[in-house]
């Protein structure tokens, strides 16, 4: 048995059993009350769970005890246990803020937030300023999805301790949460500025200067953060994002790498490192990067698209139609556009002019701001022989919907086919008047 649980229970034994012992009761028992603080601070729960167990069976209502009793509990992660000792304890000595406490703490390590609240809010009547108690209370809010609530409980512990990161943290989480991007920026900021080595903070940053597209205010702060501490994958990946966003598609390549590198292994990253080959015409390397993804994720539908046009400019037509089908049944309802537009292409490759129609009609039916495809429609109705006015009618509705800014080109491309089929109109003697 260890020596300090022997030494325990002969002192408690002589405690019991001496009536005429030269310490009074009292005496005896404040020093095993010692004895068990001890115990507790070092973590031996056996000898604390001995002495205290030990007493309370002849001292059954001693608040101190019970309240021991539920710090042992904890130490076993006995939570419903821990709770009902510190009850025990506050019934026998219900104006100790100290029980309150413990209580909140309970009830919150067992997912019961509304009642951690209730023991929070009944120190904080007294003392508003408590800091355990707002700390526990802006926790069991943020938890309760209460985040406006939980906001007040940390702005206070920040206004009385504004160089304590974990209140600025929790600040830009709730900021994060509601989407208010501009103040989880500043919260997130004002972090590192206290502290210029809080690579947490700087990851956060890198996903909100990414969620937000702000290339050029982000690339700088994560060009700092990467100078500090080379070692974090996530800021790599981040600045990966921003370098896509400013066509730097060449330093973004090296930045996904990078990330890879040092453990980044979700396909989120792997796919832009594909897409910055893909954008750099570097097909045959993307290829195997898109393969590798789809091992890591295989519903992943960009994946499954880019990989599809990658396959195209393999001159393998059939795989590029096989993926791009592929990425339709699992794209979201933003992007099936652009597969079905993709698939029309494929299927105009191959002369399959029924399906490719198909297609480009579905893209201009998922994505009707973009009348491009009913340009390519009327280029494949002339090149299947179909018949000249439809083809005309298709192109100009693809010039009443278009933006002469920004597709120039394909409208003076498209004036000169209608004015070709007018033409050949004209000569069969078919030409109406527009």
């Amino acid at each position: 048995m260890n020596i300090r649980i022997v030494f325990a229970i002969l002192v408690y034994g002589a405690f019991c059993g001496v009536g005429n012992s030269a310490f009074s009761q009292d005496q005896i028992a404040e020093n095993l009350l010692n004895e068990v603080q001890i115990a507790l601070i070092r973590g031996d729960v056996e000898l604390s769970e001995k002495i205290v167990d030990t007493l309370l069976s002849h001292y059954p209502d001693n608040s101190q005890l019970w309240y021991y009793r539920g710090l042992a509990n904890r130490l076993r992660m006995n939570f419903s246990a821990a709770t009902m000792s510190f009850r025990k304890s506050l019934n026998l000595d219900p104006h100790n803020p100290e029980l309150y406490k413990q209580l909140a703490q309970s009830c919150y390590d067992q997912d019961d937030y509304v009642r951690c609240l209730l023991y929070a809010d009944s120190i904080l009547q007294t003392d508003s300023l408590n800091r355990n108690s707002l700390k526990i209370k802006g926790q069991a809010l943020l938890k309760l999805s209460r985040y406006g609530e939980s906001k007040g409980s940390f702005l206070k512990l920040h206004q009385n301790d504004s160089l304590n990161t974990w209140y600025i943290k929790q600040l830009g989480g709730i900021a994060t949460k509601i989407d208010s991007i501009s103040e989880a920026l500043h919260w997130y900021t004002l972090a590192t500025e206290i502290d210029s080595m809080d690579m947490r903070s700087y990851t956060h940053l890198g996903s909100l200067f990414v969620k937000a597209e702000l290339y050029e205010e982000g690339l700088p702060v994560l060009t700092t953060a990467i100078r500090r501490d080379s070692s974090h994958a996530l800021l790599f990946r981040f600045r990966g994002s921003l370098g896509i966003m400013g066509a730097n598609f060449e330093q973004a390549e090296s930045d996904f790498k990078t990330a890879i590198q040092l453990g980044d292994s979700v396909a989120f990253t792997f796919r832009h490192y594909g897409l910055c080959l893909f954008k750099q015409s570097e097909y045959q390397k993307a290829l195997k990067v898109y393969k590798a993804t789809l091992k890591l994720d295989p519903d992943d539908a960009k994946a499954w698209y880019y990989l599809g046009f990658c396959y195209k400019w393999d001159e393998d037509i059939e795989m590029a139609i096989a993926c791009l089908d592929k990425a339709l049944i699992l794209s979201a309802s933003s992007s099936i556009s652009d597969v079905y537009d993709g698939l029309g292409q494929f299927h105009g490759f191959q002369r399959d002019y029924d399906n490719a129609i198909h297609n480009y009609s579905r893209a201009y039916e998922w994505n009707p701001l973009n009348p491009i495809p009913l340009a390519q429609i009327g280029m494949l109705v002339e090149q299947s022989g179909g018949k000249k006015e439809h083809a005309k009618n298709y192109y100009k509705s693809y010039l009443k919907k278009s933006s002469h800014i920004e597709n120039a080109y394909l409208i003076q491309y498209v004036n000169n086919r209608i004015n070709i089929i007018n033409e050949k109109l004209f000569m069969e003697g078919k030409l109406k008047r527009d």
